[in-house]
């Protein structure tokens, strides 16, 4: 991640994932060590790069993405 955070945390508390359009885009339910997952309503995951974390500010991680690149690159259905 370009940032230091507890992704345990994160999951644990379903941290909300904000880009940077301040659109909420999900929570974070899972990570493995190039990518952190997210839920996107109860259908459909997302799978963002730990490179385009930003800013944690204790209560929401903030994406270096806008909510078009969000949309467009990483979001699957399940």
């Amino acid at each position: 991640m370009s940032i230091s955070i507890n992704c345990n945390e994160l999951i644990r508390d379903r941290k909300r994932i904000i880009i940077t359009d301040n659109k909420l885009c999900g929570n974070m339910i899972k990570n493995d060590d190039k990518n952190i997952i997210l839920e996107k309503g109860p259908m459909c995951q997302c799978r963002i790069p730990k490179s385009s974390t930003g800013a944690y500010n204790g209560a929401e991680l903030r994406l270096t993405i806008s909510y078009d690149e969000f949309d467009i690159n990483f979001t699957t259905s399940e």
